[in-house]
């Protein structure tokens, strides 16, 4: 089980908790989008911190999508998709997925942008930042 429990303004510390656990420090923190107590986020904290060519996490269709920023104004951010083809594993479509994306809509900053596996041109995340995709969809009831 997780806990999870604000430990700053865009910081959500997560502890693996058990009854017998007394620890003071998070086992990890994510950084969020979000002020924590929007179930349905509202607005996004930190957006001034994204810019073009960050990698950000979108939910749609119950599935998580990288998506790299290629344009930013008040309200949304514009984004190139990667679509999913496995677990924890993206290709670029032939046709190219761009959208734009209200910027409550994000779930976190991807610190590192997917790398490439294959020949086929399959791509995916680092296990650290699958884990705290896991963790924050956990947290968040998403799935």
């Amino acid at each position: 089980m997780h806990f999870a429990q604000p430990v700053g303004a865009d910081t959500l510390g997560l502890w693996k908790h058990s009854c017998f656990s007394d620890k003071k420090d998070p086992d990890e923190k994510i950084q969020i989008l979000w002020p924590v107590q929007d179930k349905e986020p509202s607005s996004v904290a930190c957006t001034e911190l994204l810019k073009k060519s960050d990698w950000v996490l979108v939910m749609y269709d119950d599935y998580w999508w990288p998506g790299v920023v290629e344009d930013i104004d008040d309200k949304y951010l514009y984004l190139s998709f990667m679509k999913p083809v496995g677990k924890n594993k993206f290709s670029w479509p032939h046709i190219p997925e761009k959208d734009k994306i209200l910027k409550k809509n994000i779930l976190t900053k991807l610190e590192k942008a997917p790398s490439p596996i294959n020949s086929r041109g399959h791509f995916s995340l680092p296990m650290e930042e699958e884990k705290k995709i896991e963790d924050i969809i956990d947290v968040l009831g998403l799935v």
